[in-house]
C-alpha cells in the first residue's frame, strides 16, 4: 500500500512540475502552438515563414494545432 501511494504521488508530482516546466522543449512540447509564450512565436513564425501577428492571427482561426496551421498556410492564406 505505502508502495502505491508513493508511485501514485510521484506521478501526481511530475504531472504538477513538468505541466510548465521550460526545459521541456522538443518532441510533446511541439505539438501545440503558444501564443503566450515569446520563444514559441519566434519559433513557429521563423518555421513557417510567417511574422508574429501572422503567426497569432491564424493560430487564432485555425486552433493551436501546428499540422493546421501548415496546412493553412501552404493554401495561400494568411
Amino acid at each position: 500500500m505505502c508502495q502505491f501511494l508513493a508511485q501514485q504521488l510521484t506521478l501526481i508530482f511530475k504531472t504538477i512540475i513538468m505541466s510548465d516546466n521550460k526545459m521541456n522543449i522538443g518532441g510533446a512540447d511541439r505539438r501545440r502552438i503558444s501564443l503566450e509564450e515569446d520563444y514559441e512565436l519566434r519559433y513557429w513564425a521563423n518555421k513557417f515563414g510567417v511574422t508574429r501577428d501572422e503567426l497569432k492571427k491564424v493560430v487564432r482561426q485555425v486552433g493551436d494545432n501546428p499540422q493546421a496551421v501548415e496546412d493553412y498556410l501552404k493554401a495561400g492564406n494568411k
